[in-house]
């Protein structure tokens, strides 16, 4: 996975609902500013390296498909 590759650290789950809904309206609310504003600044300062490592994450090499292992002419279905 790409996460390796760039050096991040491998993503954790997201927690379970119940820690969310034990929020307030307002506790949620600040929650989601925080986090908006998180990525603003996180974006200012690595917006071209996130855009290359989603570039990279999501291109490919033909040559990653091709495996001796595997028959071309082989039917899926």
């Amino acid at each position: 996975m790409a996460w390796q590759n760039w050096g991040l650290p491998t993503p954790r789950p997201s927690p379970e609902p119940p820690y969310c809904s034990e929020l307030t309206p307002k506790q949620a609310m600040a929650v989601y500013e925080i986090l908006d504003d998180l990525m603003d600044v996180i974006w200012r300062q690595y917006g071209k390296d996130i855009q290359r490592a989603l570039k990279h994450d999501r291109t490919y090499d033909a040559k990653d498909f091709s495996s001796p292992g595997i028959d071309e002419t082989d039917v899926p279905f």
